[in-house]
């Protein structure tokens, strides 16, 4: 696995995010190294793509090299990715359905997300994880400008020590949050404070939003199946 450095991107996934961190002012996305998973296949279904997606998770986790990496993105196709609930739909069940796939058996979505200290755990590694999505507007730290897909992007732990982000720099966290805010871009400091992660992978649409427990919800079809 090679890390990708190039200027021009070559797989799908990466050439639809790259709009993505064309965008942000956060100060280390445009220069990020990261693993993109293959396009989202229209030919099979949900699961199918799922299952793609876990594998690939899988095996590069398992790779010494994902050690220098600052995370892993991939794209879920979604009808009607423009509306709020259907990508809290999408996202909980993606999230609920990949840790079925985790090799390491963390079952890290049958705890109490809410407990300080929770992460998301896949291949025994903890992940930050962060949605954008075509419903947020663009004003908001997580607007996509991609139609039909949202994505997930998943950070190791160890990525912001690479970026040398963590709970003592308060200093570079400072610059930041001051960058973004800087280009009109909503940040909820406070949220982020609050130091619930999984509160913090979805977050409201509006920066004074309600936190929003994702995991509480799931496309229809699979709360019935």
């Amino acid at each position: 696995m090679k890390a990708s450095e190039t200027k021009v991107p070559t797989n799908g996934v990466e050439v639809l995010f790259s709009q993505i961190r064309c965008g942000t002012p956060c100060p280390y996305a445009r220069h990020a190294r990261n693993v993109y998973a293959a396009q989202w296949n229209e030919d099979v279904g949900w699961d199918e793509n799922i299952i793609l997606i876990a594998n690939l998770l899988g095996d590069v986790s398992a790779l010494p090299e994902f050690r220098k990496i600052h995370g892993f993105i991939c794209s879920l196709l979604v009808e009607r990715c423009d509306e709020f609930p259907k990508v809290r739909a999408a996202f909980a069940s993606f999230m609920d359905e990949l840790s079925k796939c985790d090799p390491w058996q963390s079952y890290c979505m049958q705890s109490d997300l809410m407990a300080r200290g929770w992460q998301y755990q896949y291949a025994g590694i903890r992940h930050f994880v962060s949605v954008f999505a075509p419903c947020y507007s663009a004003d908001h730290p997580r607007h996509s400008p991609v139609p039909r897909f949202m994505f997930v992007y998943f950070q190791p732990e160890w990525s912001f020590d690479i970026c040398g982000i963590n709970q003592g720099t308060v200093e570079e966290k400072q610059i930041v949050r001051s960058l973004f805010q800087r280009s009109g871009k909503q940040y909820n400091g406070e949220l982020i404070d609050g130091r619930i992660e999984a509160l913090l992978y979805l977050l409201p649409l509006e920066r004074d939003g309600a936190p929003v427990r994702w995991w509480e919800t799931m496309l229809p079809e699979k709360v019935d199946g």
